[in-house]
């Protein structure tokens, strides 16, 4: 069996599964927040990570987070600048964002933007952890991965003394770079990269927490044959995201178009091994491995107590 401390070759599949899950969830609990519209309340998100924390024991500023541009925001995101601009208008709509200057907004100081933030965060929080769990019931060491200089270095290394660590805007951030790494191959489209991340987990969910199975095909370049994968229905990935039949079909019905998927038979759709194993899509992978291993090594940085996740 690999090394369980791996992450160079033994582990980053294993990393990509987690990963995946944790996209697909999260993107489902933001959803269910229901501030606004979906990419309404991304882009929240992203001022969230940019604002940070929210003020200690209130503020008496008109705001409590500098103004950023909608061409900022929409360039972030890689969306058109009218779409952006739509989503931004629904976010002043709902009383959480208002406007400082032509281009720019920024988050209300009010107890409803505050509330949104705050849920937004907590809610984050959840999904990271529970990611982290995942890895940990499948036998990933995070102190041996640590220990053997398998993780990167942490993004701001540089300081003296690490920050205190920030669940919350960790898990934003590995959700933004998640998106961020799919969007080349689906056209910024980040709606086909969250349906194909949860075909891929749902293909091989009845084996999630199968150890032996997981480190057997562990390795990016070894991904599991279509023998042990199952199809999933498109109502069960509407489910699994929480959107509509229609949007999932025809986003599923896109994906089929462009050969990453295939229907099996009255089962449903599957992402097979041969797609997996194109050149374009071990860049995703690797990508993908690549950011979760950034966040394990800022959060070990940081002096996140992997051992309180027992």
């Amino acid at each position: 069996m690999p090394d369980r401390s791996s992450t160079s070759l033994g582990a980053r599949r294993i990393l990509i599964r987690c990963a995946n899950s944790f996209l697909c969830r999260s993107f489902k609990a933001i959803c269910a927040l229901q501030l606004g519209d979906r990419r309404a309340t991304i882009s929240l998100l992203v001022l969230a990570h940019r604002f940070a924390s929210l003020p200690a024991g209130g503020t008496a500023r008109k705001h409590w987070s500098p103004k950023v541009s909608v061409h900022a925001l929409s360039n972030s995101l890689v969306i058109p600048y009218e779409t952006m601009r739509r989503s931004v208008n629904v976010l002043i709509k709902e009383g959480l964002c208002e406007r400082d200057g032509r281009d720019s907004i920024v988050l209300c100081a009010n107890q409803k933007s505050q509330t949104a933030v705050a849920r937004l965060r907590e809610t984050m929080t959840e999904q990271l952890l529970t990611m982290l769990r995942d890895l940990q019931a499948v036998g990933f060491d995070f102190q041996a991965a640590r220990e053997a200089g398998r993780l990167p270095e942490a993004t701001d290394s540089a300081e003296q003394l690490p920050p205190r660590v920030d669940l919350a805007d960790a898990s934003g951030v590995l959700f933004l770079r998640l998106l961020e790494v799919g969007g080349p191959l689906h056209r910024h489209d980040y709606l086909r990269t969250i349906v194909l991340a949860a075909i891929v987990s749902s293909n091989m969910a009845h084996a999630a927490r199968d150890k032996a199975v997981m480190w057997q095909f562990g390795a990016i370049a070894d991904p599991p044959p279509d023998a042990l994968r199952k199809a999933v229905s498109v109502r069960s990935i509407s489910e699994m995201l929480g959107i509509s039949v229609e949007t999932t079909r025809r986003t599923v019905c896109q994906l089929i178009d462009d050969d990453e998927c295939i229907r099996v038979g009255g089962q449903g759709v599957m992402v097979p091994a041969e797609v997996l194993a194109r050149k374009e899509m071990l860049q995703v992978a690797t990508g993908v491995a690549l950011r979760v291993e950034q966040a394990l090594a800022d959060l070990a940085y940081r002096q996140f107590d992997f051992a309180s996740l027992a």
